[in-house]
């Protein structure tokens, strides 16, 4: 069971709730968008059971002064997404056993 209780007025009444999942980058290693394998992206709104998950309480009205994004609240939940390295990037999945 999954239950929180927290005060989504942020700023004002004017907010939105955004799922936003962390996935891997496409580029394979050693491509210019992804060069050690390791790299990940957000996602807002897609559902994909093999990423992390955030989710944001944020105010589009009101923007952080050094961010210029909306301000906004995140909950991040204890349990982590599973390694996003690529295969084959020196041995980072069998150092890191305890992240699988």
């Amino acid at each position: 069971m999954f239950s929180m209780r927290l005060d989504p007025m942020i700023d004002s009444i004017k907010n939105t709730v955004s799922q936003v999942d962390v996935v891997p980058l496409e580029g394979d290693v050693g491509s210019n968008t992804n060069p050690y394998g390791g790299g990940f992206t957000l996602e807002q709104g897609q559902v994909n059971s093999l990423s992390g998950r955030i989710w944001k309480i944020s105010n589009p009205s009101s923007l952080h002064s050094f961010t210029g994004q909306p301000v906004a609240w995140k909950l991040v939940p204890m349990n982590t997404p599973p390694l996003m390295a690529k295969p084959g990037i020196g041995g980072l999945g069998l150092r890191s056993g305890h992240c699988g």
